[in-house]
């Protein structure tokens, strides 16, 4: 909301006077702010939400509110100088627009244009070597209220949006339109006012409930390979744009920052035309700016010479391109003109190497190597968050490597590469990270864990983050933990007749050990929480004790294990006994205290649920004896044992029909002559070309019956014991799948 106020204020929408009040009203003491009732995460979240990362020295400080709202054009000489080369504009008319912004002293540049002449010199080269035309003679004319640009390239932008949001129509925004192309200014804002027929509070308060950007589908961005050329890598990469297409008046521009006013009148300037930005999450960007300037860096090396990254990203299969201006992701109305015009079909990319510039030599421009725009690195972790959880992912790993930082998605259960960062944005990319999950963003030398908890479409994440220091720089692994996940009924593990109704039976024990058993990553969480899910009544008393709490359940007591200051599993489970419980859940049996503390507990009338790292349930038995607890006590105790596994499940819109091969018969038991037919994965971009989408538990049950009890007593061999539970009707996790 305060970007587009600040955009409708520059366009002459909304007054000072209407800004300021917006502001006077948003501002609160430190009193109001430290009296509300909210958490001190919150409160911390908000401190260091936008944070510029990383500080380039100890003078550096963190850029004013306005200025990160500005969102200036980073530009260095030698891409000013590319740029004036490939569009080659009148200099007479740049000249006139420095001056009119009152930025340049007058006649100046005019003078040097013509010493450059005289001496067979490129103007613009010349004009940046001397330092008359300078990144910071540029970044005062974007922001000078002198510059008439600005109010123009705002009120563009602002009509755009208001044309999409269906408040004029589109026979209005094109008159409109018409008179910003020929300077009306004046008549184009009255007119604006009268036909909106919004009062500053009215447009304010729409602002504030949330405007749609105009946005575009990454499978509809079919870029221009011409455009290429009029704009440098390092330029793209940091403002995280793509250029698409262009007619006699506009460039239509794929952008994470639908609302950077200075790069529109950076493209005004240079290009002579009117950018309409349409919204495109970062992450698309980046993968994209990687394939289509393939090759190409965008540091600069001592000499000024382009610094070459070779390497190609993988495209992303699919990605969310909707945004609502208040940070609320929202279903778009129907496009307007503009977004279909930026979707019309261009000529094929080339698949040359693009950056640098082109096949002139390299020129010493004093240019040294910027810091990446911060702005980027923040719309590139939110960005990739937000995919993640589309895609239902369940970590995100970020990988740095010699050129590029390579980011992972482990979606049902198989790792899937996304994208590559390039390397100068991966320091402040995992700066981002570190600083929302709250660890030293000044340690590199030594692991660090955190956490980022986030509301997002009514549904709450918990982010559980690793970094560990590598040859190439830091780590990071971001465990997502999705609540909707486990909260499930036994209905909806994956549960055959046969073994919901066992499980029932296991369940409506008084007392006893239950045990999952499973590698990691193989659903044994989430069968507990269904299970306490399905005993979690008033009448009886639940508590947990986890290393971590994953989820936060609803009437049970969860217990936290804090190991530096004594809290061991063993030591919480005592304390958990003396506090009256029906039922208690250790989240994993580890050493031979707690083994021994969970078989007394349920041997003197307590439900207790855990689980062991075994390959089978029966397996579980041979892991608690080698943990020191006597047969007796394994006899005695054991209520159930579970062993599972999590398989994935065909994608229901592109899986297809097959006939059964003889082979995939015998595998599955069946005659070789059946004529069943199978599906089989195909692939889509729904299913990020994998065939697969989600994954279901298969599980392998089995109930303590008296002749297993008294074979485990007897501590009976494990063939004797697995060959009993098959004549009790054992169904082992094959035969289940």
């Amino acid at each position: 909301a305060p970007r587009l106020n600040r955009l409708f204020a520059q366009a002459g929408l909304l007054s000072q006077k209407d800004w300021e009040s917006y502001r006077k009203k948003g501002r609160k003491s430190i009193p109001e702010v430290l009296g509300q009732d909210v958490s001190f995460q919150t409160f911390q979240d908000l401190v260091f939400a936008e944070i510029p990362l990383p500080f380039r020295s100890k003078k550096s400080r963190r850029p004013a509110l306005g200025d990160q709202l500005s969102a200036v054009v980073d530009i260095r000489p030698d891409e000013l100088v590319q740029m004036l080369n490939a569009v080659s504009p009148p200099i007479d008319a740049l000249i006139e627009r420095l001056e009119e912004a009152e930025v340049v002293e007058e006649g100046r540049l005019g003078e040097a244009v013509e010493e450059a002449g005289e001496m067979g010199e490129n103007p613009y080269e010349w004009i940046v070597r001397q330092g008359l035309l300078s990144p910071d003679v540029l970044k005062r004319f974007l922001n000078s209220p002198a510059n008439p640009l600005v109010q123009r390239c705002a009120f563009f932008m602002a009509v755009a949006i208001l044309e999409y949001n269906r408040l004029p129509g589109s026979k209005e925004a094109d008159r409109l339109a018409k008179k910003v192309y020929h300077g009306q200014m004046d008549s184009a804002v009255s007119e604006a006012k009268k036909m909106l027929k919004l009062t500053p509070a009215k447009l304010l308060a729409k602002i504030e409930e949330g405007l749609y950007l105009p946005d575009i589908a990454p499978s509809d961005m079919t870029v221009d390979p011409e455009l290429l050329d009029f704009f440098p890598v390092g330029l793209v990469r940091r403002q995280t744009f793509m250029p698409i297409s262009r007619d006699a008046h506009h460039i239509v521009v794929a952008i994470a920052d639908p609302l950077n006013v200075n790069l529109a009148v950076l493209v005004r300037w240079i290009l002579g035309k009117w950018m309409q930005p349409l919204f495109v999450p970062a992450g698309v960007l980046v993968d994209r700016i990687n394939e289509e300037y393939q090759g190409a860096g965008e540091g600069v090396s001592g000499d000024g010479s382009a610094l070459a990254r070779p390497g190609k990203a993988s495209s992303p299969k699919s990605s969310s391109a909707r945004a609502g201006a208040s940070g609320r992701k929202k279903k778009s109305p129907a496009k307007g003109k503009k977004a279909a015009a930026a979707s019309k079909k261009a000529p094929a990319a080339s698949k040359k190497a693009r950056g640098g510039d082109g096949e002139r030599p390299a020129m010493d421009l004093g240019g040294s190597e910027a810091p990446v725009d911060s702005l980027s690195a923040v719309q590139l972790v939110s960005s990739l968050i937000e995919r993640a959880i589309d895609l239902g992912a369940t970590d995100i790993h970020l990988e740095p490597g010699r050129t590029a930082m390579k980011v992972r998605f482990r979606i049902d259960g198989l790792l899937n590469k996304i994208l590559d960062v390039p390397r100068d944005m991966v320091a402040p990319v995992t700066s981002r990270v570190k600083v929302l999950a709250n660890m030293d963003v000044t340690e590199r030398r030594r692991p660090q864990d955190g956490h980022i908890m986030l509301e997002m479409g009514g549904r709450h994440f918990d982010f559980r983050i690793a970094t560990m220091p590598t040859v190439y720089g830091e780590k990071v692994a971001i465990r997502i933990l999705d609540s909707a996940r486990v909260m499930t009924g036994m209905e909806d593990l994956g549960l055959n007749e046969n073994q919901r109704k066992l499980m029932d039976s296991l369940l409506r024990h008084p007392f006893g050990v239950i045990l999952v058993t499973g590698p990691t990553g193989s659903g044994k969480t989430s069968t507990l929480y269904a299970a306490l899910n399905g005993l979690n009544q008033e009448d009886r008393h639940l508590v947990t004790i986890e290393d971590p709490v994953e989820y936060k359940l609803d009437g049970i007591n969860q217990v936290q294990v804090e190991a530096h200051i004594g809290l061991t599993f063993s030591e919480g489970l005592r304390a958990i006994l003396r506090q009256d419980p029906n039922v208690i859940m250790v989240g994993e049996i580890r050493d031979p205290d707690t083994a021994r503390t969970a078989i007394r507990a349920a041997m003197t009338g307590h439900l207790v649920f855990s689980t062991l790292h075994t390959n089978t349930a029966l397996g579980a038995i041979q892991a608690l004896t080698s943990l020191g607890t006597t047969p007796y006590m394994i006899g005695s105790a054991l209520t159930g044992l579970i062993a599972q596994r999590l398989v994935r499940k065909l994608c229901t819109k592109c899986s297809k029909t097959k006939a059964m091969d003889k082979a995939t018969a015998l595998q599955l038991g069946l005659p070789a002559s059946s004529k069943m037919r199978l599906r089989r994965p195909v692939g889509c971009d729904a299913c990020l070309q994998t065939g697969y989408s989600g994954r279901i538990g298969i599980f392998e049950i089995i109930e303590m019956t008296d002749r297993l009890r008294e074979a485990v007593l007897n501590d009976e061999s494990p063939d004797k014991i697995q060959d009993l539970a098959d004549k009790e009707g054992r169904i082992s996790i094959q035969a289940a799948g």
